[in-house]
């Protein structure tokens, strides 16, 4: 049996799209192996899944002299960690999905002569992106971009995130009301904590807001306590909330949901596009290029989401946002429209076409078709 691997670290981002794409390969009789980063919240993600995965110790690029040797020390290691895992294996081609993890394996197969597909998923390519897609055998991108030549394809969305079933059905798996419009926080894989602070500071001096919600808040692991705490000091008579350092399946989250206040990470976004919600997108703010607001642009434009920034002070935020997410809870009509417009725009699950098209790059012949 033909090995890939799937590389992606630096951002949950990177990791959840290659799930997406190690489906369909089991699916296709072809073993991956997902290369990660050796951080935590890396190792949470992936210990609930059934795929092999193998931690490479790459680090991201630095000016400073320090994380610069890191950085090459890091390269070199992976390297022959590769080379190592190879000696086991028949590599038939390495996919690359953005991160410092990405541009690791990336060289190495470029080295090996191993064929390389190299996926872009954001609206403004990373460096890693930038670099690997003059070397692939084949690229891909979400959007369209001067700097990444590639095929447009659909965004892969893993089955876990994947809306099936009714509200009730979601509502219930994670033991919330089943007849309240339910706000999902979710600051992605590692949590957001100006996105919870936000959230608990509106509820201490507006609660009238959330008068009838409930609310489904994933924290992230580090914030998970100091967050848990906060809530249990706030009196919301008629908001229940729900806490967890974050879900596996958020499927059911996305499913339970009928409004996003989130991050606009790639994956983020095209999860919460595929399952039809309106969303509040506060991008990244330490970002210099500011580039995830780019991510959630298009749905801004048609009126099915809302771009604000955040000013990483708790005070301006709220003074800032609060009024957005206070609007957006309380006036029916404005939601319906964003719910309606975000309803047009669902975007379909492009893991299995995706997928064919990889392997068939690679020379790899599938042995059925998969599902999406």
């Amino acid at each position: 049996m033909k090995t890939v691997l799937i590389a992606g670290g630096g951002s949950g981002g990177h990791i959840t799209p290659g799930l997406a794409l190690a489906e369909q390969c089991l699916a296709h009789h072809v073993h991956p192996i997902l290369l990660h980063a050796p951080r935590q919240v890396d190792r949470e993600m992936l210990a609930g899944e059934d795929f092999d995965a193998h931690a490479i110790p790459a680090s991201p690029p630095s000016l400073h002299p320090k994380r610069a040797f890191q950085c090459l020390w890091g390269l070199a290691k992976s390297r022959r960690e590769l080379r190592r895992l190879a000696k086991t294996r028949t590599i038939g081609g390495v996919i690359t999905i953005g991160g410092f993890t990405a541009a690791a394996a990336g060289l190495v197969a470029r080295e090996a002569g191993w064929p390389l597909a190299v996926l872009n998923l954001d609206a403004v390519p990373g460096r890693a992106n930038r670099m690997l897609c003059r070397w692939g055998t084949k690229n891909f991108t979400v959007h369209p971009h001067d700097h990444f030549p590639g095929e447009l394809t659909a965004h892969p969305i893993r089955s876990a995130a994947a809306v099936r079933g009714t509200k009730l059905e979601h509502r219930t798996a994670l033991g919330l009301a089943p007849d309240r419009p339910t706000l999902l926080v979710t600051g992605a894989s590692n949590g957001a904590s100006t996105l919870n602070t936000l959230v608990v500071q509106l509820a201490q001096q507006h609660p009238n807001v959330f008068l009838g919600w409930q609310i489904l808040h994933l924290a992230g692991s580090a914030h998970h306590p100091a967050v848990q705490d906060a809530w249990n000091q706030i009196s919301l008579p008629d908001c229940p909330v729900t806490v967890l350092p974050f879900l596996h399946r958020m499927g059911h989250a996305f499913g339970a949901s009928d409004l996003v206040l989130s991050r606009a990470g790639a994956n983020s976004v095209a999860e919460i596009e595929a399952a039809g919600l309106p969303a509040l997108y506060l991008p990244y703010p330490w970002h210099k290029d500011q580039h995830q607001r780019f991510n959630a642009q298009a749905a801004a434009n048609a009126n099915a989401a809302i771009i604000a920034t955040d000013h990483i002070e708790s005070k301006t935020n709220l003074d800032q946002i609060g009024p957005i997410l206070s609007d957006l809870l309380t006036n029916h009509h404005r939601l319906t429209q964003m719910t309606e417009a975000a309803r047009g725009r669902q975007i379909p699950n492009g893991t299995s076409e995706l997928t064919k098209k990889i392997l068939d790059a690679f020379g790899i012949v599938p042995t059925h078709g998969g599902s999406a």
